[in-house]
């Protein structure tokens, strides 16, 4: 570990290195970026923070969650889904109660999160029992991190079943196996969810759970980032599936033996003290041969410097995935945060 007062993070396809905040006090907004730094969500990201705009704040989250415009990442999402959920949102809650789930030190202000959370599930519940399907798979995603897993996947399945395209794709996304995975998508795109629809397209472009069938799949991914703008889809749309993928359609048995692809943190550091955006998400491409090494690499998203994107191909073109042999599409793509904080 190095000695430099930040710290480094791994996961499936991100990087995390803690330095010094950049944000707008040092309180709870510390981690937050400039709403100046947000682009087009610059006016929506005022409207949240100054103005106590809940629906704002969701706007802001759900974008840095699946957004075609996002810039900063996960954890922006996260921290304005925190906002709205105070706020009152009841969707913030639900993401923010899943942040919470993943790491219970995700918000400074986590026990108010976790009252709201708790408070807007129960009332969740206590509608489903009256009726409510709406609520009911509002419900049933407040499960889908505790050991009530199961059941809640289950009474998604129903959902689905009774004509919720969220329940669908929330069942798909947790269904056992392939087939039932890929027939829950089907039926959420049925009922216009563009999730679902990259969901059903990505098992036909892989053969999972339904026979192969790519033109389809082409067609279906165009429609979801016409109708739905997000990485995944528009990523797809242009022959990159996501890295998660890969990992299913090698039926669980991972992503190779020679780990991930870790960039070079000391040439990361060398940087820091340049970079004026100090907290960003970049996409890398690539495409994969027979042996699982890869071939080609590109950024689909850009970090913002040439200098970190280099870094992070030069990792990813160094990058063995495992053996590909029944794998006929071969070009992913995943995630790197790169974040001095």
């Amino acid at each position: 570990m190095s000695s430099l007062p930040w710290k480094l993070g791994l996961g499936i396809g991100s990087l995390g290195l803690g330095a010094c905040a950049f944000g707008m006090s040092l309180d709870e907004y510390a981690e937050l970026p400039m709403c100046s730094r947000l682009g087009v969500w610059a006016q929506s990201c005022a409207s949240c923070l100054e103005g106590g705009d809940g629906d704002a704040c969701l706007r802001v989250a759900e974008a840095h969650r699946h957004g075609q415009d996002a810039r900063i990442g996960e954890r922006t999402a996260e921290l304005f889904a925190g906002h709205a959920c105070q706020q009152g949102s009841s969707r913030g809650c639900l993401i923010a109660g899943a942040a919470l789930a993943r790491d219970a030190r995700a918000y400074e202000y986590r026990e108010a999160i976790q009252r709201r959370f708790g408070r807007f599930c129960e009332i969740a519940s206590l509608a489903c029992e009256q009726g409510n399907q709406g609520q009911c798979v509002a419900a049933a995603e407040c499960a889908l991190d505790t050991t009530d897993r199961m059941k809640a996947v289950g009474l998604l399945e129903e959902l689905c079943v009774d004509g919720s395209a969220r329940a669908c794709t929330l069942a798909g996304d947790h269904a056992h196996g392939p087939t039932r995975a890929a027939a829950l998508y089907g039926r959420g795109c049925e009922l216009g969810s563009a999730e679902s629809c990259v969901g059903v397209a990505a098992s036909e472009q892989l053969g999972l759970g339904v026979a192969r069938d790519p033109d389809d799949a082409q067609a279906k991914f165009t429609y979801a980032c016409g109708t739905s703008p997000s990485f995944t889809a528009c990523n797809a749309m242009a022959g990159y599936l996501p890295v998660s993928w890969l990992g299913r359609a090698r039926l669980g048995v991972g992503l190779g033996t020679t780990g991930l692809p870790a960039p070079d943190t000391d040439r990361l550091a060398s940087l820091r003290g340049e970079l004026d955006e100090l907290d960003r998400t970049a996409v890398a491409g690539f495409c994969l041969g027979d042996d699982g090494r890869t071939q080609a690499a590109r950024m689909l998203q850009t970090w913002g410097d040439p200098r970190v994107d280099e870094v992070i191909l030069d990792a990813v073109r160094g990058g063995r995935f495992g053996d590909q042999t029944g794998i006929e599409h071969r070009c992913w793509w995943m995630t790197y945060r790169v974040n001095y904080r």
